[in-house]
């Protein structure tokens, strides 16, 4: 679903815009399910930045367990002061 805020991924995250796009459109009429789409577009953020990353992840490693998982971490605090 095209959106005005998440269009901007498409060309390289196809799936990512599409997801963003649905939690917009269900904003207002169903914020329950934005929710859930906003969940998925996180889950599958997270999933790209550690293919993209190169980073190693478990074959059943959970969404929480990719975000508080310390190379992720620390891989998202390098060069900050």
């Amino acid at each position: 679903m095209k959106s005005e805020n998440f269009e901007i991924l498409r060309g390289r995250w196809p799936e990512l815009a599409s997801l963003g796009g649905f939690a917009e459109a269900y904003a207002y009429p169903d914020p329950a399910s934005a929710l859930v789409k906003l969940r998925q577009f996180a889950e599958n953020m997270t999933k790209d930045i550690y293919r993209d990353l190169c980073l190693p992840k478990a074959d059943q490693s959970t969404f929480i367990d990719c975000l508080t998982k310390h190379i992720f971490l620390c891989h998202h605090t390098e060069g900050r002061a």
